[in-house]
């Protein structure tokens, strides 16, 4: 009767070694207050051909467009990335709680890298005007813009 207590301890230090293990494997909640970096589009530049523009940016959409003056324009859609979520890092803190971490083990075993995030990543995404000339190559790169922006007929970014 006496080893009893120390059954009770053995326990609990079970299962404050599980959960130490899954914070320290990956928590979500660090990786929901961090983000995630979008695509870098600071390559895309003057000079470079339509396909360097589209394999750095990956999508494109059906907007395109010549202005009077020969130049062709293309939006192009891009992921920004995933902006920092205090309240998504407090909902995956609570369910890594819930789970006592099983899930990101769960997830190490099988992913191999131990992240399973529990509340839903809200990626921005930015639309992206590009201006070619006539042999496709880039005049000028035109970030955030939206129906309201108005892009300059000749494609060439102001002061450059």
């Amino acid at each position: 009767m006496a080893n009893r207590p120390y059954r009770w301890f053995e326990t609990l230090g079970k299962v404050v070694s599980l959960v130490s293990i899954s914070l320290i494997y990956g928590c979500a909640a660090q990786s929901a207050l961090k983000g995630e970096p979008g695509i870098d589009i600071t390559p895309v530049k003057p000079g470079l051909s339509r396909a360097q523009v589209e394999a750095i940016v990956q999508r494109t959409t059906n907007q395109e467009w010549t202005t009077p003056l020969g130049v062709r324009y293309r939006i192009y859609t891009y992921s920004a990335g995933v902006p920092p979520s205090v309240f998504n890092a407090i909902g995956n803190l609570a369910a890594e709680i819930a789970t006592l971490g099983l899930m990101d083990i769960y997830a190490a075993a099988t992913t191999g890298d131990g992240n399973v995030d529990y509340m839903p990543k809200e990626y921005v995404f930015r639309e992206l005007a590009v201006s070619y000339d006539s042999n496709d190559r880039v005049i000028g790169v035109f970030d955030g813009i939206d129906s309201k922006t108005q892009l300059p007929a000749d494609g060439r970014m102001p002061g450059k």
